[in-house]
């Protein structure tokens, strides 16, 4: 059963349309007013948008056709997420590098015959764990946070045998190398970053 034209259940209905619409183009438009802060956020943001309500027709009646000040919605939000990507610092890799050396060390001692004995284990897992340090002397951190989090990961977890942390290529101990890079990488930090980034 359809409704008549003149049924006032029919205005109500389009009433109660014309007010979501309204509610859901606020909404939207205020997508634009949340600025993204992380790499994720932003490309979260872009996702959304770009996918559209109906995939087979192309349509999406989630957004308004303009923001407000007349510019086409879609490209408001690429300028709105530009501005916002320029600010946001890349990921320090130093903390990937730390992770994947934790990933690692914790497999090498999972599979040690003897917890005594660190070397009575696989030879993968071992050739694996040192491959995973020898990437935390090659990845120089880029901001303060990663040289903090690099020097407490080393003091965190050596050992007095320097077990976790074996020599480097040149047989230099991994603490002097470590040391070194750190300072390196501090000394690169410019004054006055907002993002404490390290050129």
């Amino acid at each position: 059963m359809s409704l008549r034209y003149d049924d006032p259940a029919k205005e109500a209905a389009s009433e109660a349309t014309r007010k979501a619409i309204d509610e859901m183009f606020d909404l939207a438009l205020r997508l634009l007013e949340i600025r993204p802060s992380t790499h994720d956020g932003a490309a979260a943001l872009l996702d959304y948008v770009s996918g559209a309500e109906e995939p087979t027709t192309g349509e999406d009646w989630r957004f308004p056709d303009v923001d407000e000040n007349g510019r086409p919605f879609h490209l408001a939000m690429m300028k709105h997420v530009s501005a916002a990507l320029r600010p946001i610092p890349a990921p320090d890799p130093i903390f990937a590098a730390i992770e994947e050396h934790r990933r690692a060390y914790a497999e090498f001692l999972s599979d040690c015959s003897d917890p005594d004995d660190k070397f009575e284990t696989d030879d993968d897992a071992l050739n694996v764990a040192d491959h995973a340090a020898a990437a935390l002397l090659a990845v120089e951190p880029n901001t303060i946070a990663g040289a903090a989090a690099l020097l407490a990961y080393y003091a965190d977890y050596t050992t007095e045998d320097d077990t976790y942390f074996p020599e480097d290529m040149d047989g230099d101990p991994f603490a002097a190398v470590l040391t070194r890079k750190v300072s390196r990488a501090l000394s690169k930090i410019r004054k006055g970053d907002d993002h404490d980034r390290i050129s």
